[in-house]
């Protein structure tokens, strides 16, 4: 019985290994494992360079190129968090351009890394063109927080550090603390099997009924699919009375300043893409499905939003920069077909293809 019993383990193991070994051939593991971030003196923190499916610099690309004609930079949008590499807004925009474009987005970067980001590039590949992607929802908090929390931003903070018991916390890391939360985090990080098995449509009902538990979670049918959405999560970090927000914005604006500065002196073509709230969109295409208790989060969404983005379309337009508001493209799309994931916030394939798609036109418009 023992000895069966063992058998039975063994080969278990022994067919595991085999199926993750033949999977990480045909499946690319950076469209799906989770990426575990190093320290970097620059940046703050990357993907550590040569991990799968990222260059040297730790961003989702085959290589580092000599040259490149679009460079984009920007957040977890960007890198294209809930699509494989292939179908992240950057390699839609190559898709459609017929150019070269290199991806240089990475969660949990915001303005400063951008300005930062840009340098880097423009010196080591000359673009022609860099986009430069803003996300509404968090970046101007994120601009704050690295204003005050890195030191080779520090020049960069508007105003004082504002007390921990007052301000808004952007980033919340939770160490798990029980043996099974370990080992999904590292299943995550390590397992191709797992994450495909995990991340297959047969577990979205789950995802969306984990989410729905929360009482600040409103759960939509839309184009016979269901999205759990959140009511008034990250109504602070978009906030345009805090006084973080108002620091992100003159942060923010002061980088796109020198952005623009340096492209022109460069002779590079720069753009902007404003990229939209998940919550919001939904609101805008489906505002019926939006309980009356659910209603007023949502205006107070739209109408932040509403107020930063103008802020911020001030800027670009009294620094002749050009820009493009995808928040239309995404409403239009959304009343079409799918493009988010059940239970995530950011795009699904289809929602990175119509980003690239109003990029793409504003480009098109944009004089060389």
């Amino acid at each position: 019985m023992i000895k069966n019993v063992l058998l039975f383990i063994a080969s278990s193991v022994i067919a595991v290994l085999l199926s993750e070994g033949v999977l990480r051939l045909v499946v690319n593991p950076a469209d799906v494992l989770f990426m575990t971030l190093e320290p970097d003196a620059e940046l703050g923190h990357r993907i550590a360079p040569g991990s799968a499916g990222h260059d040297a610099w730790g961003l989702r690309n085959a290589e580092v190129p000599d040259r490149v004609e679009i460079v984009a930079i920007g957040d977890s949008l960007t890198y294209g968090v809930s699509a494989v590499s292939g179908e992240s807004w950057p390699a839609h925009l190559a898709g459609i351009t017929g150019q070269s474009v290199y991806n240089a987005g990475l969660g949990a970067y915001g303005p400063l890394h951008y300005r930062t980001m840009f340098d880097k590039t423009v010196e080591a590949m000359a673009p022609g063109t860099v986009v430069v992607a803003l996300y509404l929802g968090n970046d101007l908090i994120d601009a704050y927080s690295a204003a005050h929390g890195n030191p080779i931003w520090a020049g960069y903070a508007v105003g004082p550090l504002i007390p921990a018991a007052e301000r808004v916390a952007n980033v919340q890391i939770e160490t798990p603390g029980e043996l099974v939360a370990w080992l999904r985090s590292w299943l995550a990080r390590n397992s191709v099997l797992y994450r495909l098995i995990t991340q297959s449509p047969l577990f979205d009902g789950f995802r969306v009924a984990t989410a729905a538990e929360s009482t600040d979670t409103l759960v939509v049918e839309q184009h016979g699919t269901t999205a759990a959405l959140s009511v008034s999560g990250g109504l602070d970090w978009i906030d345009p009375e805090r006084l973080e927000i108002t620091q992100g914005v003159a942060v923010t604006r002061r980088v796109l300043r020198e952005i623009r500065a340096e492209a022109e002196a460069r002779g590079i073509r720069l753009h902007v893409a404003l990229l939209p709230v998940r919550e919001d969109v939904f609101f805008e295409v489906v505002p019926e499905a939006f309980p009356a208790e659910a209603v007023g989060a949502a205006e107070t969404r739209r109408a932040s939003l509403e107020t930063l983005a103008r802020q911020l379309v001030t800027t670009l337009e009294a620094e002749g920069i050009a820009y493009t508001d995808a928040r239309e493209a995404m409403v239009a799309a959304l009343r079409e077909r799918p493009v988010y994931p059940p239970a995530d916030g950011h795009p699904n394939g289809e929602g990175y293809r119509a980003i690239a798609e109003a990029i793409a036109a504003g480009l098109a418009a944009q004089p060389d």
